[in-house]
């Protein structure tokens, strides 16, 4: 993986297979997570040897409402525990 802007779209191949967030929420009284799926996003990455470094990552979906989810930020990976 190289240093640069990637692309996800939900369903198109691409080198970003999947952006999730996952979401602490109470529904009908009941504590529980929810996985929400991106439907759009960007990673702008830095790779310098062996850790990855997001400036920027963008994500766009719904949240467990159904309704419009966006969030941007940033994080780092770092081995030996990290897999990309």
């Amino acid at each position: 993986i190289q240093s640069g802007i990637y692309l996800f779209k939900q369903g198109e191949p691409g080198p970003v297979q999947g952006m999730s967030y996952i979401e602490y929420v109470e529904v009908d009284g009941r504590e529980m997570y929810h996985l929400n799926q991106a439907n759009v996003g960007t990673l702008h990455l830095s790779v310098i040897e062996s850790c990855y470094s997001a400036r920027l990552f963008t994500f766009e979906g719904s949240d467990h409402k159904g309704e419009a989810l966006e969030m941007c930020g940033d994080f780092t990976i770092t081995p030996p525990h990290a897999s990309f």
